[in-house]
């Protein structure tokens, strides 16, 4: 076993990963295109995908500290061009770092940005509030050193995922915002280039709508690698640790690669073939030697939670094939009818493939490591806390009950977890949603087994509730909400839900299942073996 290289995890500092050996992935080719092309950019890229890093890199790039660029690709590109090295003036605002739960808060990290900048630059003057104290620096830096300054932000739009939930906040946090980078803008004369990073971009609320320049490179296809970790930049950087893990695992060099594929691989952010590794967990894994769900650990935003608490988006939608055009992708607005967008851009889903025909993207869940992790959290919207506590043991007797064949166990099991279902009010129209409940708790509980598993899988007449492939046999579920057992079985038998297994050589088994209205739980069923 090779010594364990450090490993960046939370490391977004580009001199730190330059001076204290942390092993480093170099993003630097992008920055002379982005030198040469334009002045002002915008990057979306889900949380800890390495935008901060990048920021950090960019700054110390146009601060002009060639000695931590050694060996790196912007070395060779500029000794290549024959390109002097310059420094520019650099305003860096991270907006990370703050709770925003009060409209002071925002104002608070402006000023103090503004504050430390006019110290670290020697520059003295007085200012009604942060917009027009901005506009001052700048001009006094330009006036100054003779060069155009560089803006760099980091997570803009942090005040407003976390006011989310509070519309008058939010909305105070947005017109704050609006005039701050509307100084952009105005003062464009005197920028050499400005780069905006976040997780979400809010194409309806207008922030940027001063700030028409602005090039949004999010979904461009030069720079869809521009954070994360591409297939070569894998295999090139972490040779030794794959080989290591693989060892650990008792598996070989390109059986662990396939694994790390299936589990971290799949992020797409253009119409390129390019598919894109999330840093955040390899690094994880690297330095653990162990694969686990590292970026689900980091935490769902809560009003993302409380968005599925609504209870009216059907969750199994998610594994079809949903159509998006880059207009509704961009698009972002605090309902349940627009939340596909939104889990899109904070990388709970990613684009699969693009239609040119009808110009749409067909997006799905990225990997195993989103997909499970994230179906798992959600268990705690449509069961009570003492059953989820006791979730990953269920899921476990579940999968355990269900490679035995022993079908009377699986569903014993779900009559008692749906049980747990939490009692609801809803009025009459309503009562559709506690039925789509009772679908959801049952497609979650079938996914997290991690076998096979469909939903709703369409047949020529119909579609059944769930269908599981095992090894050995093929099991064809239908739930009936008030209706009879025997009723689900014809149904499966008349829509002729098992005639495309018919040639698998697998043990066939119908399943119908009643779920009692007045109960909230299963009621009888019957297991029909064809």
């Amino acid at each position: 076993m090779q010594d364990i290289r450090n490993m960046p995890i939370g490391i977004q500092d580009f001199e730190i990963m330059r001076t204290a050996s942390y092993v480093y992935v170099d993003k630097t080719q992008f920055i002379p295109e982005l030198e040469i092309v334009g002045r002002a950019y915008f990057l979306t890229r889900p949380r800890r995908f390495g935008k901060s890093l990048f920021i950090s890199t960019l700054q110390a790039y146009f601060e002009g500290r060639k000695e931590l660029f050694k060996g790196l690709a912007i070395e060779k590109f500029k000794t290549e061009a024959k390109s002097e090295w310059q420094s520019y003036p650099v305003l860096k605002l991270d907006l990370n770092a703050q709770e925003y739960t009060k409209k002071e808060h925002l104002t608070t990290v402006l000023d103090d940005h503004i504050d430390k900048w006019k110290k670290v630059y020697s520059i003295q003057f007085k200012a009604n509030n942060s917009c027009s104290a901005f506009a001052k620096l700048i001009e006094a830096l330009y006036k100054k050193f003779n060069q155009r300054v560089v803006i760099l932000v980091d997570e803009y739009d942090k005040p407003l995922i976390a006011s989310i939930e509070n519309e008058e906040l939010n909305n105070s946090y947005r017109s704050m915002l609006k005039a701050f980078y509307s100084v952009i803008k105005s003062l464009n004369g005197y920028i050499h280039l400005s780069f905006l990073t976040g997780v979400t971009k809010f194409s309806k609320v207008s922030i940027f709508s001063d700030l028409n320049n602005l090039m949004d490179i999010s979904f461009d296809k030069e720079y869809s690698a521009i954070c994360g970790i591409t297939e070569e930049e894998l295999e090139s950087n972490f040779k030794v640790e794959i080989k290591d893990l693989a060892d650990n695992y008792n598996k070989t060099y390109s059986e662990m690669l396939d694994i790390l594929r299936t589990k971290y691989d799949g992020y797409r952010f253009s119409e390129k073939e390019e598919r894109i590794y999330n840093p955040f967990s390899l690094f994880n894994v690297f330095a653990k030697e162990k694969l686990g769900d590292y970026w689900f650990e980091t935490g769902t935003p809560t009003f993302m939670v409380h968005l599925f608490e609504q209870k009216d988006f059907i969750l199994p939608d998610l594994e079809r094939n949903i159509r998006l055009s880059m207009r509704d992708m961009n698009d972002y607005r605090l309902n349940y009818s627009y939340l596909t967008p939104l889990l899109f851009q904070a990388g709970y889903l990613t684009i699969k493939d693009y239609d040119r025909e009808e110009n749409v993207y067909i997006l799905g869940y990225p990997n195993d490591e989103v997909k499970y992790a994230f179906l798992y959290s959600l268990m705690a919207v449509y069961i009570d806390g003492k059953s989820l506590s006791q979730g990953e043991f269920r899921i476990g007797l579940f999968k355990e009950a269900m490679q035995k064949g022993d079908i009377d166990k699986v569903l014993t099991l779900i009559k008692a977890l749906m049980a747990s279902i939490p009692y609801d009010t809803l009025p009459e129209d309503k009562l559709f949603l506690r039925e789509q409940n009772y679908q959801t708790t049952i497609y979650l509980i079938f996914s997290l087994m991690g076998e096979y598993v469909r939903t709703e899988v369409h047949s020529s007449l119909g579609r059944s509730d769930v269908e599981v492939e095992t090894k050995e046999a093929i099991y064809i579920f239908e739930f009936k909400v008030g209706g009879k057992s025997q009723d689900a079985i014809s149904q499966i038998k008349e829509a002729g839900y098992a005639e495309k297994y018919s040639a698998s050589n697998k043990s066939i088994f119908l399943i119908g299942a009643s779920i009692n209205r007045n109960k909230r739980t299963l009621g009888k069923w019957l297991i029909e073996k064809l």
